[in-house]
């Protein structure tokens, strides 16, 4: 019985699939065989001549039983494998077996016998027909020799042996064959089995990294709202008041808020150009303009400039021993960025009464390489790499100081931009931020050297149809001695033009409701008279195809919107010295 149930387990694995369609199958055919014949047979003419009726009505209830399977008890169905061993042994050796010996060997039961065995063996295997197909034909010797008391002849039984022989080895090439393609099924299942796998372990990666995703673009939006609320929150709250109760003040006091006003804004502005940069490093349209640059002095003027802004009433020492270093071929204004963004970070992370060391010196390599530690709360070591990815924040400094997550990411841009390179490492106490840039760019860039302001007073036209930019650039531009004149919108610049004023410079805006600055530059360039003044295209457009547009037309630079006074002076001045 433990052979038998381990038989059975073992093919149950290969069988499995397609054993309830095989109990239906097996059930009609064998219900239709043994009950059908006597219906079927037309040598049959009386009910005294039905052939072995007994064994042929158990045979079908067998079948009939299988059948209705689905209707047994609960308990017996566990049983199902056994019993379907049963009926194959029963329908197929035993009762062909016995109605070959009883038919006297005749050829029809000779082929009914091979048949049987035939089936037999395709429906359960090589292993399980060795053991039923001798029990079933020893069993329908046993019942012979019992209902006709007659020893079977020998010849029978060599038989019945080269019978089971011939079987046997059919049913060992078709069981070959069989259980190689069970085997190859088997190992495909497997695979599909393993690509599930592996597919859902991809989708739960996918998932944790879109959470992650999510929540990092939660954060963002938490931090950019804050870093653009409050500072709009001390423009507008503290302009307001100023303006509605400015005689109330003295020079003090309004020089106070003004001043606050000055750096809400310049955050602002700073924050929004980093947003802007970001999104022009990221489609690669980073414009860099390379002239020789002095890392030392932009380094003195970010102490000078941190000591006034930065320090937010921390006592903080910077310091810096300056070493002779050639000028880098660099963006200054890009530099200055980058340069800005560490110190601002350094600051922030450092507890009061502590020392900022800041390094600038020549490598082996020939390039420059600048340095800045702190004593802040330090860099996980995984996160070394990753804080300089966009909107990301060590973990140990997110929730502690706010900011947007993109000042490292725009820095690591602009050094890239540069062909040099960014890094971070731990000290003892906090971190120490590193960039290495060559001093000779690889590729030459046009470099423009800034002429010296002449002594004469420059005159520029403003057109723009904001009065806000109108008000700004003036602010900008007239502490330079330069003469302005505004015009608002595209027709009042060219009425201006048409005066008989003379103008050395033109900022001309593009998005104008009334003339369009391309559509005006194309017509200043067909005159004759005005055609030679230098134009410079101010815009908050991102779309560099319209700026290069502008550049083909005869413009001579761009500045983006909103302004940052150092960039727009240099262009200014730069443009004016060659003219």
């Amino acid at each position: 019985m433990k052979f038998l149930s381990a038989l059975i387990k073992k093919n149950s694995k290969y069988q499995s699939a397609e054993s309830d369609f095989q109990y239906t199958l097996y059930g009609i055919f064998a219900l239709i065989g043994f009950i059908g014949f006597y219906f079927f047979n037309p040598q049959i003419i009386a009910p005294g001549q039905y052939e072995n009726i007994y064994i042929r009505a158990i045979a079908a209830s067998l079948a009939f039983l299988l059948l209705v399977r689905n209707y047994w008890p609960k308990v017996l169905l566990k049983y199902i494998k056994f019993y379907w061993y049963i009926i194959l042994t029963f329908n197929l050796p035993f009762f062909f077996s016995f109605m070959l010996l009883q038919n006297h060997w005749s050829p029809e039961w000779q082929m009914n016998e091979l048949m049987a065995l035939t089936i037999l063996a395709i429906l359960t295997g090589l292993t399980s027909t060795l053991l039923l197909a001798p029990i079933g034909i020893a069993l329908s010797c046993l019942c012979y020799y019992l209902s006709f008391g007659e020893l079977i002849p020998p010849e029978n039984i060599v038989g019945l042996i080269v019978s089971y022989i011939t079987i046997l080895i059919f049913c060992s090439i078709y069981s070959y064959q069989k259980n190689k393609f069970y085997v190859k099924k088997l190992e495909f299942y497997k695979h599909v089995q393993k690509l599930n796998s592996e597919l859902e372990e991809k989708i739960k990666e996918r998932t944790h990294e879109l959470s992650d995703a999510l929540a990092v673009k939660t954060e963002f939006l938490n931090n950019i709202s804050h870093e653009i609320r409050t500072p709009i929150l001390g423009v507008g709250t503290i302009a307001n008041e100023l303006l509605t109760r400015w005689k109330s003040f003295n020079e003090e006091k309004r020089y106070f808020y003004l001043e606050q006003i000055a750096k809400n804004s310049n955050r602002l502005t700073s924050m929004l150009g980093s947003v802007l940069d970001l999104a022009k490093s990221t489609e690669g349209q980073m414009i860099l303009d390379i002239t020789n640059v002095d890392l030392n002095k932009i380094i003195s003027a970010m102490i000078d400039e941190s000591n006034t802004l930065y320090l937010q009433g921390k006592n903080i020492k910077f310091a810096f021993t300056p070493v002779k270093l050639p000028r880098l071929q660099a963006d200054s204004e890009r530099i200055s960025q980058v340069v800005r963004n560490l110190f601002v970070n350094a600051i922030k992370f450092s507890h009061s009464d502590s020392v900022i060391n800041i390094k600038a010196e020549l490598t082996d390599e020939n390039k420059i390489k600048f340095s800045i530690s702190d004593s802040g709360v330090g860099i996980p070591d995984d996160e070394l790499d990753s804080i300089f990815l966009p909107f990301t924040q060590s973990s140990r400094t997110k929730t502690k100081a706010g900011g947007t997550g993109l000042g490292l990411a725009i820095s690591s841009q602009i050094i890239e931009a540069h062909l040099g390179k960014i890094w971070a490492k731990n000290n003892k106490e906090g971190a120490t931020f590193c960039f290495e840039i060559p001093i000779k760019r690889n590729k030459e860039a046009a470099t423009t050297a800034i002429a010296k302001e002449k002594e004469r007073q420059y005159s520029i036209l403003i057109i723009d149809d904001e009065e806000t930019c109108l008000i700004s650039l003036e602010l900008l531009l007239s502490s330079s001695n330069y003469r302005i004149t505004r015009a608002e919108g595209g027709v009042a610049g060219l009425e201006a033009l048409k005066s008989s004023q003379h103008f050395d410079l033109i900022l001309l805006d593009m998005m104008m409701p009334d003339i369009y600055g391309l559509d005006f530059l194309k017509y200043m360039m067909k005159d004759e008279q005005h055609r030679h003044i230098p134009v410079i295209i101010q815009s908050g457009i991102a779309d560099q195809d319209e700026i290069d547009k502008a550049i083909r037309l005869g413009a001579r630079g761009y500045i983006r919107k909103p302004y940052q006074k150092n960039i727009l002076l240099e262009i200014v001045t730069r443009i004016l010295a060659g003219s």
